[in-house]
């Protein structure tokens, strides 16, 4: 198991409980996937540096995780086909 860090953008237009219900899917998969959750914060709206999806902000969720390698690339696919989320960028540490 390897220690990776997320940092995803999710729409801003959507409000707390919508919110929350993307960390739990985002935390939801990667257990599924066989890792485990160390910490999430949810980050305040913030500006883009550029717009992604005609949206010029966007509300960051930073996670810390362990996982196996080998199933970083089936996450990364499940995180961009996921129309709540902006951008997912997800590195090791």
């Amino acid at each position: 198991m390897r220690r990776y860090e997320g940092i995803f953008i999710v729409k801003p237009d959507l409000n707390e409980e919508e919110i929350k219900k993307v960390v739990a899917q985002i935390t939801e998969l990667i257990t599924k996937s066989g890792g485990h959750l160390e910490d999430s914060q949810i980050w305040n709206k913030r500006q883009l540096s550029y717009e992604i999806d005609k949206k010029k902000s966007g509300v960051y969720i930073l996670t810390h995780f362990n996982i196996k390698p080998t199933t970083i690339s089936k996450l990364k696919k499940s995180y961009n086909l996921d129309g709540n989320i902006l951008k997912a960028l997800i590195i090791k540490q």
